[in-house]
């Protein structure tokens, strides 16, 4: 009797219905990992019912200095990989700021349990949100 492993599927993000309206799932462990750390990366703690310390706390973060921004961003990551997604390995947190065009972009880079190693981007803010409204830059 052979022995036939059984791929994991998942719910495919952005949730879409096919043509027969069933609802689309991925057999991709790629996407479906890449789905579960933006889930826990972009979920603010609190924000899910019964499970308050679900997600990051990095919201705040973009009213603080650079460098304390950057630091709550990789503690915040590290501290969900840790704590929801320990199945996986977080090799680096990148965090550009770009000063020209008023954004920061904070890249991960981990590791899937068979090893394969993957990049996403969690995220852009940008910074330059504090004008009124009609008003022009000098």
């Amino acid at each position: 009797m052979a022995i036939t492993s059984k791929l994991e599927s998942a719910v495919s993000l952005p949730f879409a219905l096919d043509a027969y309206g069933n609802v689309k799932k991925t057999y991709d462990q790629s996407k479906i990992w890449a789905d579960r750390v933006h889930t826990v990366i972009g979920t603010l703690k609190k924000e899910r019912v019964m499970i308050p310390g679900f997600g990051t706390d990095m919201p705040g973060s973009l009213f603080e200095t650079q460098t304390v921004t950057e630091d709550i961003i990789k503690r915040e990551v590290f501290s969900a990989f840790v704590n929801h997604l320990e199945q996986l390995t977080l090799d680096s947190v990148e965090v550009v700021f770009d000063e020209y065009n008023d954004a920061i972009t904070a890249e991960i880079t981990y590791s899937l349990p068979n090893q394969e190693k993957l990049m996403t981007t969690i995220g852009v803010a940008t910074i330059s949100g504090n004008k009124l409204i009609g008003e022009e830059q000098i």
